[in-house]
């Protein structure tokens, strides 16, 4: 018989939104890479090990297309990560991103708009108080 394990929701939930915020400067520059590297350079070696595990990580999560790296391994571990070139994003990867830039616009669109309201209740502030 199994033994209950106390997992606690709120805790669980922030590390995996804080996880996911690491996602999308990878994807950023995974974007960028694409768009701005000439044929002739690729294929483009990663050695950042925290990266890789990232990539990997979205490999699984379906995010990014497997077909665009070759990825040498020695067992279980990775030897060897490529960019080869390509569109990185899959299907659920543009989802993902697109969903991502969307809230990114929403909280820039609602600290302007706190702004315009602090100035808003300083001019008004202002008004009274200068008579």
């Amino acid at each position: 018989m199994k033994k209950k394990v106390n997992i606690s929701y709120k805790s669980k939930m922030k590390e995996i939104k804080t996880n996911r915020e690491k996602y999308f400067p990878l994807i950023e520059t995974l974007l960028y890479v694409e768009k701005k590297t000439d044929k002739s350079d690729l294929p483009i070696e990663m050695t950042d090990t925290g990266r890789i595990a990232l990539l990997m990580e979205l490999i699984d999560l379906g995010y990014i297309n497997k077909d665009s790296f070759i990825i040498n391994k020695n067992r279980r571990d990775i030897t060897g990560l490529f960019y080869k070139g390509g569109y990185p994003l899959t299907g659920e990867g543009v989802k993902a991103y697109r969903q991502y830039l969307d809230e990114r616009k929403k909280k820039f669109i609602r600290g302007i708009m706190l702004v315009g309201v602090a100035l808003i209740a300083v001019f008004i502030f202002y008004i009274i108080a200068g008579r």
